[in-house]
């Protein structure tokens, strides 16, 4: 039996990540491209699980939960009430008016917390990782720094921003694909 290991991890959430981007750009669907928009936060979900096990660290979860829960909060406070009562007077009962009318209508909020969770988190593995270099991104951080190896050190900077860059703009696309249905309900 082969062990399973964190590229296994990297490979299926790539997977996962990757159909839920098509499903996005391709469907017209709201469904469809809402069921795309959550099998890509689960790919990201399955990224923090396995790096956090893998690196015994939680440090980019920990800075990133606080935004998105605070993101999230103001967005279904400035929830449309109409819709809500419309909702109550229809007779939806508590968990449809979360489920069919709060979570829509916050989600651009949510997505905008995500966006800014996830650079914060970017932030927080780093920082985490510089003072206490000894695996990882602050290891290479510490090494280069010490024996003065300038390009491998502003190289390993410049990954480290474009993969947050990466990752800011995709939640940003995403974030504008979302926000054009929010406004049109």
């Amino acid at each position: 039996m082969v062990p399973i290991t964190p590229f296994h991890y990297l490979v299926l959430s790539a997977a996962l990540f990757m159909i839920g981007v098509i499903g996005v750009m391709v469907r017209r669907n709201v469904i469809v491209i809402f069921m795309s928009i959550e099998l890509m936060l689960n790919a990201v979900n399955i990224n923090l699980a396995a790096f956090s096990h893998q690196l015994q660290n939680a440090v980019g979860q920990v800075f990133a939960v606080f935004v998105i829960a605070l993101d999230t909060e103001v967005g279904v406070r400035q929830a449309d009430r109409s819709l809500v009562e419309m909702a109550r007077a229809f007779g939806a009962r508590p968990h449809q008016v979360y489920t069919k009318v709060l979570v829509w209508s916050a989600l651009p909020e949510i997505l905008a917390g995500v966006r800014l969770g996830a650079i914060r988190g970017v932030k927080g593995v780093v920082i985490g990782q510089l003072l206490v270099a000894i695996i990882g991104v602050g290891e290479l951080f510490e090494l280069y720094s010490k024996h003065f190896l300038m390009e491998e050190f502003w190289a390993l900077v410049i990954v480290v921003f474009l993969f947050a860059f990466a990752v800011s703009e995709a939640i940003a696309a995403l974030e504008r694909r979302v926000e054009y249905y929010a406004r049109a309900r």
